[in-house]
């Protein structure tokens, strides 16, 4: 549809200026955005309209990723400032002012950075919630299982779940989860590991496989 060229035609401007960026890794930002406003794209047959709808897209979608970024350096800068930060087998971290849309794509920032369980926790009224991320090694949702009588509610699976409590029980909650991580987690398991599909000798690395690599 109209709607739908509009959208691509705004990424592909925009990956013109990218070099290691495409249109298929562009036009999805229309799934981070509020699910009317990508219905609206997929089916607008007016050009003016979708150019409209197009643009409104691509500021959500850069709002998102300024948040996203903003609030990864806010909560590894908490993690720094925390005297035993270091030593934790679990990141529990709250603000309430943190964007709850990006909270999940957070933690699984924080994780590249310590490699642990993590919880990104936000929200400034009578609900907290949070969105958790997990490592091989430790399922994320028997965890939360051992911290319901903290939670109002949760759900999930082993690498990752969603949960919301009382803002009381945030220092609580954070303090049983690095128990039950510290009770669970071998220590093996927070050592990152590398999946490698195959090997490649020196000569294999050439002009052309690089070529390959960059489509």
């Amino acid at each position: 549809t109209t709607g739908i060229w509009r959208a691509v035609s705004r990424a592909a401007r925009k990956a013109s200026r990218s070099e290691n960026r495409s249109v298929a890794c562009q036009t999805p930002g229309c799934g981070c955005v509020h699910l009317g406003t990508t219905q609206e794209v997929f089916i607008e047959t007016d050009p003016a309209r979708a150019a409209e709808i197009a643009a409104q897209l691509q500021s959500d979608n850069t709002d998102r990723k300024e948040a996203d970024a903003t609030i990864t350096q806010e909560a590894l800068a908490m993690i720094q400032a925390d005297p035993d930060g270091a030593v934790r087998r679990s990141t529990v971290i709250f603000q309430p002012h943190w964007h709850k849309g990006v909270i999940g794509i957070v933690a699984s920032r924080l994780i590249e950075q310590y490699y642990r369980p993590t919880i990104v926790l936000t929200g400034n009224g009578e609900v907290i919630s949070g969105s958790a991320r997990s490592i091989p090694g430790f399922n994320i949702h028997e965890g939360l299982d051992r911290c319901d009588d903290l939670l109002l509610g949760y759900g999930g699976h082993y690498f990752a779940a969603g949960m919301t409590l009382l803002p009381g029980n945030v220092r609580a909650f954070a303090e049983r989860f690095e128990q039950v991580v510290r009770e669970t987690v071998p220590e093996h398991c927070f050592i990152p590991e590398i999946e490698i599909d195959a090997e490649l000798s020196f000569t294999d690395i050439t002009n052309a496989f690089h070529r390959i690599l960059g489509q």
